[in-house]
Formats: structure tokens, C-alpha cells, sequence
């Protein structure tokens, strides 16, 4: 649960109350902001620097509009606390043509501290202001020293910045065409990874960081001349949260790794393609040994990842699908079989005679053995299955045999463990008896541009198929260009029965729409009579989805004069990809349902002085049977004033 700790007490309470009533007094705020139905939101724009050390305090800044009245700070996690130090308006620098709404601009110093206990990873904070409660803010608590870079200019080796390895130093590529040096000492054969790690408010406005490595190279002509011995400007990770909207950019990562083979002093240039700077484009650079260096962490707003090659397979995702439905066997119809149609059809196909796996079977892993590039080679294992391997060199491909029933339902699903795409690329594909594909993870298009040829939309790290023929079948993996392998191209695929289950579950507070693409996907600020939406989107993965099946929300721990109203519509099988329809689009996309959850203050409700969190629970229900509840997640909720003041 979250926990909420007051930041502004004593004599500093009392200055910024008397700060904010003199700016109540020099910029009031406008009426219509106030009798409009969708009054402006709080945001936060940016924050610097973006780390902080644990056990330690230090002060930060944050920007964003509509943040009058900003009188404390509110943490999702224990073991941080801090305060509002100063808030000021900031004017803008060319005037609004007439009649334009300009959103007022504010800048915020605050002191943030860090308890030694709180561990390490990403955290967020809010400001609660008059307009209640702002979007969320991530920066990151590191367990070593953290450093900013100087103020001063430091874009040569002449004026590099040193720092002692290892180093995590906050920098910020404010104006275009910025670079920022720093200076360090490296031994003979020393190996460092350098990681650059961008905001997620920086990647929104698409900026992309760049490294570069040099040292110095005297020459008749300038004894102080640096040459480049390495450079990289290729993202890593995931870079987009969810659903491809780039208001949910997760920031991105760029990696540099050396072997120095000489000792001496060299040099590492932060810059960003194209020169794009800006005050928001902020960063952390990383040095460390490579036997030390970690991968950077990057925050999901949902814990359940169901279609994501990061994901970890094993026995514990087995009981995690099975906590999310009800277990029921369903009657088993009379096999049938169409000529000419597919050996793997989609799992909507009608139920078919199956040779049973039990449900708590144990898919065993099966570590691939070289060479098994060809399928005579395949190594057979038995159902369920979790396969474990390394395309580790080009060209390399990984083969393993497996028998099916006849109208057998399996799911096939991908891990990466170190390299991910867009570097890594796995695709599989299974091969019949005769050597022809019956199904892969490549989701393509029925047609291209009015051609029958079809056109490639994504690697996918999960297919659901019924195979309508008995038999042995060959699976292959490989990199999908065959031109890229490694020892870091490890892979776990899962080979298991289908479970019906309640997937991905997408909770916002907004609509995919213009009319409110300022607003943050997980807070609601309610005025007494006013009502907001929460949108939720439900999966139905592997055939989850029918007439007798239903997922029911519970909104828990609503503020007194709160009611919830709950909607949904019909499930539909819409594209995850845009654009062209997707060839057998039921292995690779689940049915999508839309339900809407009211929130409605009446006229009555008490203003919170803090944000009030609520939870939101899913419960399915299996043919007319109540299944196991599990949390969608937390709500942070504020009751605000009519006049946005809410203090009264």
C-alpha cells in the first residue's frame, strides 16, 4: 500500500504559506479554468537530476504547468520524505498571440531524502498543489555515490569533468548541440561498460543520447588532439511501456563497452543525435567494470507482462496463468478434419479429442546440444517443455522434435535473458513431417498494399495454435536475419497446454484522445459533483473469452462521497499492430474487452487535504463460477475544491 508522508512543518510551512498567498495576490487564477469541466491537470514536465544516492539528501528541480500552490511532495514508496523549498512562476520568453490559453509555467526546488533501508531501483514522487495531485516523476536510488555534472562548461577534454570509476553522474544535454566530457584514468586490459540512460520525459520529445570514447593522440599539429576509439548510439531495452504511445516512453538506454589496451587517461563524450537539447533531456551516465555492470532497470505501470520477450517462463508463470481463471475441464467434442486446411489452426478453432496433459505437469527443461543445426539432429522432448539454448554464432540455428495429439491446444512462448530485440530477434518456426511450416512467430499481413506478397509487422514473443494432425513436428529458432549471434543470444521457449486466462489488464485515466493527452494515466483529481472515468482494458488470452465467461472490477478504499459505476462492452479482436489486417491474427493478438469505472463525487463529498489510494481487484468468472481475485493495482485519489483551494 502506499504510504503518504507530509512534507512542509514549522517555520518552512509557514513561508511558503505566506509565498503562496502573495502569489495568490500577483497571478490569480483565471475563472475559466475554474468553471471549465475539465479543468487543467497539474504536470510535471521534467525533473534534475534524475538520481539520487540512498542514505543521503539532496535537492532537485522540478518543471511542469499548472502548479500553483504546490505546498508538498508525495512519495509511492516508504523511506522517502522531502519538501516544497521554493516555487516560482516562470514567464515565457515570446508573448501568446491574443486570445491563445497559455498554461502557466512553473519551476519548484525541492530537498529529497533517502533513507539508507530503501534499497535501489526506480522510485517516483508527485506535488500535491491547488489543483490537487500531479502526475507521477521517476528518478532512480543508487547504493554508490552519485554526482551531477558542474554548471560550468565541459565540452572538451581540456575542460572534461574526472570522476573516480565507478560512477553514476547526472547530466542534461540543455541546449542543442551540447556535449558534455568526462574525464577518467583506465589500467591495461581494464573492460568498462558505459551506460547512458535517458528520462522517460526526455524520450517523449525524442531525444536519443549518443557516447562516444577517446583519447588523446598529440600531433604536429595540435599536441592536444582527441582521437575516437569507440562510439555507440544504438538504444538497448524496451523503450515504449505499453501500447505504443509515446505519452509512456519508459526513457531508453545506449551501451558502450571497452577494452582498453593501453593505461592512461581517455575521455567519454555525452551527446544526442542530431544535437537535439532541451531543459528536459536529461540523462545518467553509468561507468563500471563489466563484471559489475548491471542491465538498467525500466518501469512497467503493471507488474503482469504477458506478451513481452523479457518475462520470466518457468514453473512459476505455469501457476501464475492459473491463478488468473478458474480450472475447468470442458467436454471434449468429436475430432474433425477439413482437406486443405492448415496443421496448426488458431486456438478459436472448436474443441477437438486431446490426448490430456494434466494441468500440473511440469514443463522440464531441455538445454539444447550442438550441432543441432539440422533436424535430423533435433533433440525430441517430451510435452510440456521448456527449451533452453544460445544462438551463438551467424547463421546458427537451434532444432528440437515434439509429438502432438491430434487437435492438441499449446501455447509457445519466448524469453530473452541478455540481448533483446531489436538486437536480438528470435523466430521460430514449426515444421511438419515433410519439412513444411505450419505455424511461427512472425505476425505478417494477409496482403501488402492491394499484392498478395505480405509484409512483416513483428517478432512475437507468443503464438497459441490447435494442430489438427497427429504426428512428429520439428520446431527450429534462429535470429530472424540469421547475420547476428553471440553467447549473449540466450533464449527460454515454453512449449505448454493452453489456459484459458485474464491476460494484460490496461488501467488509465485518460482516453487515447487529444482532449485530455496532458493528463496522467494513474491519478484522479474530483471536484464535489463532478465524475471521472477510469478506462480499462481487459485480454482474453487463449481462448478465455466465452458467452458464459465474465471478468468483474472492485474499486476498494474510495473516500467517503465516492461511488463507483462499472460498464464494459463486447470483446473484439482488434489489431495490436495498426494498419493492415494480421494474417491468422488469433495466434498472435488475444480478444480486447473495454470496461469503464465511474468515479462520482456528489455534490457533498469532503475535500481531502491528501491523496486518498484505492485498489482495484479483477475477479473472473468461469462458465458461471467465481475464480481467485488478484489487484489490478493502486489509485491515488484527491477531492479538490470547486475553487481549487484545498485547504477548505
Amino acid at each position: 500500500m502506499a504510504k503518504v508522508r507530509r512534507t512542509t512543518t514549522g517555520s518552512s510551512n509557514r513561508c511558503f504559506v505566506w509565498i503562496a498567498a502573495v502569489a495568490c495576490l500577483l497571478f490569480p487564477v483565471r475563472a475559466q479554468d475554474r468553471t471549465d469541466p475539465n479543468p487543467p491537470e497539474p504536470r510535471l514536465a521534467s525533473l534534475y537530476p534524475q538520481a539520487g544516492q540512498a542514505g543521503t539528501t539532496w535537492q532537485a528541480e522540478v518543471t511542469g504547468e499548472n502548479l500553483e500552490g504546490s505546498r508538498a511532495i508525495w512519495f509511492s514508496t516508504p523511506g522517502l520524505s522531502g519538501a516544497v523549498v521554493k516555487a516560482e512562476e516562470v514567464k515565457p520568453e515570446k508573448a501568446a498571440p491574443p486570445g491563445a490559453v497559455v498554461e502557466r509555467q512553473y519551476k519548484i526546488t525541492l530537498r529529497i531524502e533517502a533513507q539508507p533501508s530503501i534499497g535501489t531501483g526506480i522510485r517516483f514522487l508527485r506535488l500535491i498543489s491547488a489543483l490537487g495531485l500531479s502526475n507521477a516523476i521517476q528518478f532512480r536510488i543508487h547504493a554508490g555515490p552519485v554526482t551531477s555534472e558542474p554548471e560550468e562548461k565541459h565540452a572538451s577534454p581540456s575542460d572534461a569533468t574526472l570522476i573516480r570509476l565507478p560512477a553514476v553522474v547526472n547530466g542534461r544535454i540543455a541546449k542543442p548541440g551540447e556535449t558534455d566530457w568526462y574525464g577518467f584514468d583506465a589500467a591495461a586490459g581494464q573492460e568498462l561498460v558505459f551506460d547512458a540512460i535517458s528520462s522517460r520525459e526526455a524520450a517523449a520529445t525524442g531525444f536519443h543520447q549518443q557516447l562516444a570514447l577517446y583519447r588523446i593522440a598529440a600531433s604536429w599539429f595540435d599536441p592536444a588532439r582527441p582521437l575516437r576509439v569507440a562510439f555507440s548510439s544504438d538504444v538497448r531495452g524496451e523503450v515504449i511501456v505499453q501500447n505504443g504511445d509515446p505519452r509512456d516512453r519508459s526513457g531508453n538506454w545506449v551501451r558502450l563497452k571497452h577494452r582498453f589496451a593501453e593505461p592512461g587517461r581517455y575521455y567519454i563524450e555525452v551527446g544526442s543525435v542530431f544535437g537535439k537539447g532541451g531543459p528536459e533531456n536529461s540523462y545518467q551516465l553509468l561507468v563500471a567494470d563489466s563484471k559489475h555492470a548491471a542491465t538498467p532497470e525500466f518501469w512497467r505501470q503493471h507488474p503482469w507482462q504477458e506478451r513481452s520477450f523479457i518475462r520470466r517462463l518457468g514453473n512459476e508463470h505455469t501457476r501464475a496463468l492459473h491463478a488468473r481463471t478458474l480450472a475447468t475441464e470442458a467436454p471434449a467434442a468429436p475430432a474433425t478434419s477439413a482437406a486443405g486446411s492448415d496443421h496448426a489452426s488458431s486456438s478459436s478453432a472448436k474443441p477437438a479429442a486431446v490426448a490430456r496433459i494434466p494441468r500440473d505437469a511440469r514443463a522440464e527443461a531441455a538445454v539444447e546440444n550442438e550441432p543441432n543445426d539440422a533436424d535430423a539432429q533435433a533433440l525430441t522432448v517430451p510435452l510440456p517443455a521448456t527449451l533452453e539454448g544460445a544462438i551463438d554464432r551467424e547463421s546458427d540455428i537451434d532444432a528440437f522434435r515434439f509429438q502432438v495429439a491430434r487437435g492438441q491446444k499449446l501455447a509457445f512462448e519466448l524469453e530473452t535473458f541478455e540481448a533483446a530485440p531489436p538486437e536480438f530477434n528470435p523466430r521460430f518456426e514449426v515444421v511438419d513431417a515433410k519439412g513444411v511450416e505450419v505455424l511461427s512467430n512472425l505476425a505478417r499481413t494477409k496482403e501488402f498494399k492491394n499484392s498478395k506478397s505480405v509484409y512483416l509487422l513483428a517478432v512475437e514473443p507468443k503464438v497459441v495454435a490447435t494442430f489438427e494432425q497427429e504426428g512428429q513436428y520439428v520446431l527450429r529458432i534462429r535470429d530472424v536475419t540469421k547475420r547476428a549471434g553471440g553467447p549473449r543470444f540466450r533464449y527460454r521457449l515454453m512449449i505448454r497446454p493452453q489456459i484459458p486466462h485474464v491476460g494484460d489488464v490496461l488501467v488509465e485515466t485518460r482516453t487515447r484522445a487529444n482532449e485530455d493527452a496532458t493528463l496522467d494515466p494513474w491519478r484522479v483529481n474530483l471536484r464535489p459533483g463532478q465524475a471521472r472515468k477510469i478506462n480499462v482494458t481487459v485480454e482474453h488470452e487463449e481462448g478465455f473469452f466465452q458467452p458464459a465467461n465474465m471478468m468483474a472490477l472492485q474499486v476498494e478504499g474510495l473516500p467517503p462521497g465516492v461511488t463507483a459505476l462499472t460498464g464494459s462492452s463486447n470483446p473484439s479482436l482488434a489489431s495490436r499492430f495498426g494498419g493492415p489486417a494480421v494474417e491468422k491474427a488469433e495466434r498472435y493478438q488475444p480478444a480486447r474487452q473495454d470496461l469503464t469505472v465511474v468515479l462520482d463525487a456528489s455534490p457533498s463529498a469532503a475535500v481531502t487535504d491528501l491523496p486518498v489510494t484505492v485498489r482495484l481487484v479483477a475477479r473472473p468468472f468461469v462458465q458461471g463460477k467465481p475464480g481467485p481475485s488478484f489487484p489490478l493495482g493502486e489509485l491515488p485519489i484527491m477531492i479538490v475544491a470547486a475553487d481549487g483551494d484545498t485547504k477548505k
